[in-house]
């Protein structure tokens, strides 16, 4: 049976790509970067192409994301993706999420989460989707040198975040040096037309209204380079500092704790509530409780008592209550996170950020859940949430986020600052409202 690619199990005949699409396409370049907004189906297009090229050349091609259970929540079990799109004939296994085509070619999801196992023989083209989230070093030191002997391709997509890697891309391809290099116009939400004029328009009333952070929408619709300089948090990079905590009798100490559920881990973050400094947090997982319970006694004792601030939910109510009456731990408070909290206990996080108080610890499970994390709507209530992509935790945001909520005093800077003006009309505010933790 002749089957034209790609093919639509839905319709039973072709996909038809939208014009900007097209456009990658016809492009002979080998290497290609799409800076696409959100909603501009760039995994659809992606599925489509690596289908294509699997049914014109016999070879390998590779699907990669973050993480692998990202690739599988995205792509593999949603039936409006990969199987939607597969012609009659193409094999799938489960077990390792991988297709075989009647020809012989194999494509494969892959997760960047683990890149010793990414070694291996040649590749004919892979395809990178929220390219911003994988460690540059994945793509030049594994990736790149499996497609030399079979002169394969690669694209790269996503939205832009704060790596930068698809701006750096970007670049290369708009500078002309190397013809091997091509990169598809930006695409804009308020040019694509894309979405429905209604939807754009709600959105940005969204941002003026304050109910969309304008990051959100300069990086993810805008496909802002500015925006992209910082995550869903601004300011990341710049109050990064190497070392750890030194721990001083004469101190106080503050200590977040986000326990785990399910696959989740487990953390414990600390910060010196003298100058401020976050210290590199503790992170683990599939502990039984009484393990979970001596990790954070252990840590409060290592802090000088520390105050504890635990999140009370589901497995948070049992563990306090160990703590405190068998195990005579002092200093926690209790804290009961809804999505109403979670957004007021994340904006204080983004505030002491965006207002260079804190300095957060060079760990990279840490910086790689700040850069991901994002707000998005509810498809029913229409609301918008805080969320991490599938594939991303948020144990060590939460963990950090519990450890600066209602820090006891405003550490020194300087009164000819900016920042300093903003955080006197921040602490103006407090004064002249009840505080956040009184109305959640």
């Amino acid at each position: 049976m002749k089957v034209t690619i790609p093919w639509d199990n839905t319709t039973q005949s072709a996909w038809q790509p939208e014009p900007h699409h097209l456009e990658v396409l016809r492009n002979p370049a080998r290497f290609k970067t799409l800076l696409w907004h959100r909603k501009a189906r760039k995994t659809t297009f992606i599925i489509n192409e690596v289908i294509r090229r699997a049914a014109a050349k016999v070879g390998v091609y590779w699907i990669i994301f973050p993480y692998f259970t990202q690739a599988k929540n995205t792509i593999w079990d949603d039936p409006a993706m990969l199987a939607r799109y597969l012609p009659p004939g193409w094999k799938l296994n489960n077990t390792v999420a991988k297709v075989t085509a009647p020809n012989g070619s194999v494509i494969k999801l892959v997760g960047a989460d683990n890149p010793e196992s990414l070694l291996g023989a040649g590749l004919h083209g892979v395809a990178f989707d929220e390219f911003d989230d994988i460690d540059l070093d994945i793509w030049h030191r594994v990736i790149r040198p499996m497609l030399v002997l079979t002169n394969g391709w690669a694209i790269f997509s996503g939205s832009p975040r704060g790596s930068g890697h698809l701006y750096g891309f970007y670049d290369k391809a708009e500078g002309g040096r190397d013809k091997d290099w091509w990169a598809a116009p930006i695409l804009r939400v308020t040019e694509s037309n894309l979405l429905p004029k209604e939807e754009v328009e709600s959105l940005q009333r969204d941002v003026e209204n304050g109910d969309m952070p304008r990051l959100t929408w300069e990086t993810e619709y805008m496909c802002s380079r500015v925006a992209a300089a910082s995550g869903i948090f601004r300011r990341i990079k710049e109050n990064v500092w190497n070392g750890n905590l030194s721990i001083k009798p004469d101190r106080k100490y503050q200590i977040g704790v986000d326990l785990a559920k399910l696959s989740d881990y487990t953390v414990i973050t600390p910060i010196d509530l003298h100058d401020w400094k976050v210290g590199t947090p503790e992170r683990f997982q599939h502990l039984d409780y009484p393990l979970i319970e001596a990790r954070i006694e252990a840590n409060w004792h290592k802090y000088n008592k520390a105050k504890l601030i635990i999140e009370q939910n589901s497995i948070g109510e049992p563990v306090i209550d160990h703590l405190m009456h068998d195990k005579n731990v002092t200093h926690i408070e209790p804290l009961l996170t809804t999505e109403r909290s979670k957004e007021a206990i994340i904006k204080n996080l983004s505030i002491l950020l965006e207002t260079d108080q804190i300095a957060l610890p060079n760990y990279e499970p840490l910086l790689k859940e700040m850069r991901a994390m994002r707000y998005e709507r509810n498809p029913k209530s229409k609301k918008l949430k805080i969320v991490s992509p599938d594939g991303y935790h948020d144990d060590c945001v939460m963990s950090l986020a519990f450890a600066c909520w209602n820090l006891p005093r405003l550490p020194l800077v300087r009164p000819d600052t900016w920042i300093h003006r903003e955080f006197q009309k921040y602490k103006e505010s407090r004064r002249n409202k009840k505080s956040i933790a009184s109305r959640i």
